[in-house]
């Protein structure tokens, strides 16, 4: 894990401002601006970032804190973590006594680059057809400052494991994501072989098939061990899907795509034209879920 050092800076500059402006009987003004993401900076602290590429709890240690030139002689409890424009929440080992130790050490939940941002680059944010991948990097960085205060987030480490006092719950919840980057979804295609300048539907990291193909899939990847802990009698799982056509056949007629998608019980037949995007939902029983012996297909 590495670390640099940000030392915020004043710019000077000019801006010419347009203002809406209602008025109400006399001069009473009222005014409307747009926010930039940056105002969680305060210009008078330094940040100090670091890469996080994976998904996953990362470790700060001392001697890193040491190495990178972090003012190790200020209050622990003063640490503050930003990351996307939002401060998080971090567990700072030893910090009580006010004090840095050499075993003392950071812990903070990181998740890498998605494509939250690259959503602004089409047309419709929702033309994105892969938005937990980033066209671009899969880095991104968190930003960690000192404050003025010692009232920042924290994670509270919780000593309490008498599990016994608590009722079992029967299920849990599970979030599955994946994004398929085999491919890369150049967009449509218009006339003499030209591509559409913008980023338009379903462009972008996909798995390309061509011409009639079945997919099959299994418990593995990220759906690795799930078929074997299913609550037959939980609610019901949702599937969502997003497919994309990569070709405008000559021959074929207005809708030259057609998916046919199976979840469990659930089945969904859709079409689409040439280079469209299909959002896809479908609900089944878990116990169907269970049973089918994949994923999905």
């Amino acid at each position: 894990m590495g670390f640099f050092n940000i030392q915020p800076r004043s710019a000077s500059f000019s801006i010419s401002l347009g203002l809406w402006a209602v008025f109400n009987g006399g001069l009473d003004w009222k005014v409307w601006g747009q926010t930039y993401g940056n105002e969680w900076i305060n210009y008078d602290q330094v940040y100090f970032k670091c890469p996080v590429a994976t998904r996953g709890i990362h470790r700060i240690s001392y001697s890193t804190l040491q190495n990178a030139g972090f003012p190790i002689n200020t209050d622990p409890r003063q640490l503050q973590m930003f990351a996307r424009g939002q401060e998080i929440p971090i567990y700072v080992a030893g910090e009580t006594d006010g004090l840095w130790d050499p075993g003392d050490y950071i812990l903070f939940y990181g998740e890498p680059n998605d494509g939250r941002l690259d959503s602004a680059l089409y047309l419709s944010p929702d033309d994105h057809a892969t938005p937990g991948l980033s066209l671009f990097c899969d880095t991104i960085y968190y930003y960690l400052t000192i404050a003025q205060s010692t009232n920042n987030l924290r994670y509270i480490l919780e000593t309490d494991n008498n599990f016994s006092a608590y009722a079992t719950a029967p299920y849990y919840i599970a979030v599955i994501k994946e994004s398929f980057a085999s491919d890369y979804h150049s967009g449509q295609v218009l006339q003499f072989n030209i591509r559409e300048p913008l980023y338009n539907r379903g462009e972008g990291y996909a798995t390309i098939f061509n011409g009639a193909q079945f997919f099959t899939h299994g418990w593995t990847g990220v759906w690795s061990g799930y078929e074997n802990t299913i609550f037959a009698g939980g609610p019901s799982a949702s599937l969502r899907v997003h497919i994309a056509g990569a070709n405008d056949p000559p021959d074929a007629s207005p809708l030259d795509h057609r998916y046919f998608v199976t979840f469990g019980s659930a089945q969904k037949d859709t079409s689409i034209e040439t280079y469209g995007l299909a959002r896809m939902k479908l609900t089944a029983p878990a116990a169907s879920v269970a049973s089918a012996g994949f994923a999905y297909k």
